[in-house]
């Protein structure tokens, strides 16, 4: 065995015996590490890639709603949400009308789920996709180069269009009013799996002149593949034609 198979070999071991104690990074701060993990340090590559990514100007959609009610107003917030999606694939909204104090619990009851007990939190450990609530440690934990820093609460609506609050942990019931970890909740829009529906390009925009860059899929198919990718990784790259 070469010196490349000997190391990829003693990595997924220690990929592994992380994801087996199912405490994510929290178990790992709570039991009083000194020294950063290797399987967390990136190459130096990497970082300098990603040094030069962050002197970029470009500036995050913003999407207004405000008088959304009135039809202009609607047709240019539709068109707004169009091209943001079009051409970043994700936005800023404000002036949404959801009340701040409801934005500052839902971030405290996240925040207070990943600080309870690491025994609580392992009943819901897992990395089935398809799970209606589930947490992990690092979605892509044995496809990236690095692992990160970074422990994640999935409430997955895939299959269902609700979740009654008594599904969700109790302690994310409870608001608290604290400063500490950083906490950011993300909202992924992802189209109907259930019944399946076909997505793909519109045959009315297909000719020979421009034909069609992307085979068609259902959103369990693409579920399926973005899961298996590593996060620096688009999953539309698994439906290039």
């Amino acid at each position: 065995m070469d010196d490349s198979s000997t190391a990829d070999s003693d990595r997924l071991k220690h990929l592994k015996a992380f994801d087996d104690t199912k405490a994510g990074v929290k178990g790992l701060v709570d039991s009083g590490i000194t020294s950063l993990p290797k399987i967390f340090i990136r190459p130096p590559g990497e970082l300098v890639e990603d040094l030069n990514l962050g002197h970029s100007k470009e500036q995050v959609p913003v999407i207004d709603l405000s008088g959304i009610g009135s039809d202009d107003q609607h047709k240019i917030v539709v068109d707004q949400l169009r091209r943001a999606s079009e051409e970043w694939g994700f936005f800023q909204v404000v002036n949404h009308g959801i009340p701040e104090s409801v934005l500052d619990g839902m971030l405290d009851g996240t925040r207070k789920f990943h600080e309870q007990d690491s025994e609580l939190k392992k009943e819901l450990y897992s990395r089935d996709p398809m799970m209606k609530l589930r947490y992990e440690s690092n979605i892509d934990l044995y496809k990236s180069r690095a692992a990160n820093w970074r422990d994640t609460m999935t409430i997955n609506l895939l299959f269902s269009n609700q979740l009654e609050l008594n599904e969700l942990p109790e302690i994310c019931r409870v608001i608290a009013n604290k400063t500490g970890p950083r906490i950011s909740v993300a909202c992924f829009f992802i189209g109907v799996a259930a019944p399946p529906v076909t997505y793909g390009p519109s045959k009315e925009l297909i000719s020979e002149e421009s034909p069609a860059i992307y085979k068609e899929f259902t959103v369990q198919e693409y579920i399926g593949k973005f899961f298996a990718r590593s996060i620096d990784q688009s999953g539309l790259e698994f439906f290039k034609i």
